[in-house]
């Protein structure tokens, strides 16, 4: 959410969407945080897709995506079945540690 608009009514939300149902794509996220601000921006196969610049204070996860623990990257859909063929993440600074999942 940024400034308590969903990911479907915000200044970031694509209409009409541009995605095809069955047809894989690359995507590629980018967070930058500088002081209280932060820069996201989202790359779908190599093209610029969104880019959003704004205070962090501004960003947050509605209460039904609420991840168990909130420091830890995820990945969902919203209203669709979703195959993630693949994730990587690379960091830039600071550290990440792997963590198991336990079911």
């Amino acid at each position: 959410m940024i400034d308590g608009r969903s990911a479907g009514d915000n200044v970031t939300t694509r209409r009409p969407g541009t995605l095809i149902n069955g047809r894989p794509y690359n995507l590629l996220i980018g967070v930058h945080l500088q002081g209280d601000g932060a820069t996201i921006s989202v790359l779908l196969d190599g093209e610029p897709y969104i880019r959003w610049t704004g205070k962090q204070a501004s960003l947050a996860l509605h209460r039904n995506w609420r991840l168990p623990q909130s420091k830890r990257p995820g990945l969902s859909g919203y209203k669709t079945a979703i195959t993630f063929h693949g994730a990587q993440l690379r960091l830039i600074s600071g550290k990440a540690l792997w963590i198991q999942r336990s079911d």
